[in-house]
């Protein structure tokens, strides 16, 4: 068994999935998490991350900016 005892959460599934959705929008790949004895979490980046292929048709459309970057809907 496990020495360590059981804490709560200071944050919820919801806050954890809305950082993750925030750093994808914004182009960048979440490689994994770590969740800190103090609480909270720390959102681990991939390094080098690749500029996907810009798509004409999704700036044409508003999907994404000229950089294919997902636009605010």
């Amino acid at each position: 068994m496990s020495g360590g005892s059981r804490t709560r959460t200071t944050f919820s599934k919801a806050s954890l999935k809305r950082g993750i959705l925030a750093m994808e929008e914004a182009g960048h790949t979440v490689h994994a998490v770590e969740f800190p004895p103090g609480g909270g979490f720390i959102l681990i980046l991939a390094a080098g991350t690749e500029q996907a292929e810009v798509n004409e048709w999704d700036v044409a459309l508003g999907i994404t900016d000229a950089q294919g970057r997902p636009l605010p809907r």
